[in-house]
């Protein structure tokens, strides 16, 4: 949403209930926030496809990479900034929040579908993103390399990724048009619903009701 507002110097909008004001000052510390945690996925998936690699390792990755890219913005005055959330590398029947310590040695497995998990924030402005991958398989979102991926995923794993993707671009949809309205839960629903019916998938569980 926030990349429709590039062009917009003067914009000043009131999104969130409490009356915080979108000046450009804050537009480009979020979309700050969320360049980093997009390069932080990116390094996560990079990792991925080294042979032997980790859940640990991974979710190091993507912390270190965090910690590298903030150190080269707003050192001067005292701008507090950071992870807002540990990298989390969930596989397979894992949800979600799995960070490992870096004990642990599970390795990741052709296959394996990863759930990557990523929070920054600068100056308390938080971005919060997700992304997930097939272990061994292309990833053309995040990279343009295809090398060593063994091909298209199939079955119902790719059922639960179109259902994400779809879903996705619905909801962003339904939020850009709607949010003005203060009236989302309805319509947020209804096509989320549709997009699950399409695919025979079902929610996880809804984190807070939208009202």
């Amino acid at each position: 949403m926030l990349r429709n507002l590039e062009s917009r110097e003067d914009i000043l909008v009131d999104l969130a209930s409490d009356g915080e004001q979108f000046t450009p000052e804050v537009i480009e510390k979020y979309r700050l926030a969320g360049t980093i945690c997009n390069g932080a996925i990116r390094s996560v998936v990079q990792k991925a496809k080294e042979p032997g690699a980790t859940l640990s390792q991974l979710c190091l990755a993507g912390d270190l990479y965090i910690e590298s890219e903030l150190a080269k913005v707003f050192n001067q005055g005292q701008v507090e900034k950071g992870p807002a959330f540990p990298t989390c590398v969930s596989p397979n029947e894992c949800c979600e929040n799995f960070s490992p310590l870096p004990t642990e040695d599970t390795k990741v497995a052709d296959g394996d579908m990863l759930k990557i998990s990523v929070g920054v924030q600068v100056d308390g402005y938080m971005a919060y993103a997700g992304h997930t991958i097939v272990a061994g398989h292309a990833d053309s979102d995040m990279d343009t390399s295809s090398e060593g991926a063994t091909g298209a995923i199939a079955g119902r794993k790719a059922d639960v990724l179109a259902a994400v993707r779809d879903a996705a671009v619905v909801l962003a949809t339904v939020l850009r048009k709607c949010y003005q309205n203060r009236w989302l839960g309805p319509p947020m629903g209804n096509a989320w619903t549709t997009v699950r019916e399409k695919f025979l998938c079902a929610p996880r569980r809804y984190y807070q009701k939208i009202h």
